[in-house]
């Protein structure tokens, strides 16, 4: 096609390209372009045939015995609720219209305060893990170095506890207090404020377990009434003050068409309310600690990101 071929740098698939045709043989540009198009077409018919598969194969599982018996398949999570809708009376007037009616209604609970205890019950895990095990390997080495004497006199000392019905730990043959290991606890209480030299110095092992009999009796507390208020979720949401009730909720219809009619309705007049944008989601695939973003903040996010990231392409 008087080109500019191998003579021009022209090598492999691209003396099929465009670009190789000469000036005198412009009429065959029509075989580039019927070629270009033929490519779009195949692909958007591949494109629409895909979806049409998808299609099928998502309606088959959602109508299948496997999906719509779980109670997730006629479950709506819903988010943004405002204040005055957080109630199982209101939200059943609400949606209690679809066919077939609602079966329950779970509303979620600020549980601010029994997640810290959590939080804080696994870091004294750690630290009494830590600190028992430092003591062991100290009191091994030091065992490992003692003469035979003093390891049958461990086995007398031992033998004699177990008769009499005495336990004393085995570490104090070996080591002193002075080798326990000790810390030091902020003086004005909140943990994460800095502890003060030569003040509030405790035993690290004997503290972690007075601590951890204090958390395990106040979360069992908290979590037993938890219990009692998730019972009597159909009172005032202001009954407690300690764990009222927060964003979000799900709702569970009687069929699964309810859940998907509720799920593309819309609800309430305001924007960006009662926004049931989630149908058939597994517990194990919810980040329950965002779900209580409201709407202006998930904004603002997405804004302060978009923002940020701009600011890194163009730097």
């Amino acid at each position: 096609m008087d080109g500019k071929n191998p003579a021009g740098g022209i090598q492999g698939l691209d003396r099929l390209s465009w670009a190789n045709v000469g000036l005198t043989h412009t009429k065959f540009y029509w075989a580039h372009l019927v070629m270009a198009m033929s490519v779009v077409v195949f692909i958007c018919r591949t494109i629409y045939a895909e979806l049409l598969e998808y299609t099928r194969v998502r309606q088959a599982y959602f109508t299948s015995s496997q999906h719509r018996l779980q109670v997730s398949a006629n479950t709506i999570l819903i988010t943004d609720i405002p204040q005055g809708l957080l109630s199982t009376v209101v939200l059943t007037s609400l949606y209690n219209t679809f066919p077939g009616g609602i079966r329950t209604i779970w509303i979620n609970r600020d549980v601010t305060n029994l997640s810290k205890k959590i939080q804080q019950r696994r870091r004294v895990v750690s630290i009494l893990e830590a600190a028992e095990t430092k003591l062991m390997i100290m009191a091994i080495n030091s065992f490992h170095n003692q003469s035979n004497h003093k390891f049958k006199r461990v086995k007398e000392n031992t033998s004699c506890d177990t008769n009499t019905g005495l336990t004393s730990p085995l570490w104090r043959l070996f080591l002193g207090d002075k080798n326990r290991d000790y810390m030091r606890l902020p003086i004005l209480g909140p943990t994460w404020m800095s502890s003060v030299p030569f003040l509030g110095r405790v035993d690290t092992i004997d503290h972690c377990w007075q601590e951890m009999v204090r958390l395990n009796n106040e979360i069992d507390q908290d979590q037993q009434e938890l219990a009692r208020l998730n019972d009597n979720a159909d009172q005032d949401p202001h009954e407690s003050k300690v764990y009222p009730f927060k964003n979000p909720a799900s709702v569970q219809f009687n069929t699964q068409a309810a859940a998907h009619m509720a799920c593309q309705s819309v609800v309430h007049h305001a924007p960006l309310r009662l926004r049931a944008q989630y149908v058939g989601a597994p517990p194990k695939n919810v980040r329950w600690e965002s779900l209580s973003i409201v709407w202006w903040d998930r904004y603002a996010r997405t804004i302060l990101a978009t923002v940020a990231v701009a600011l890194l392409i163009i730097a």
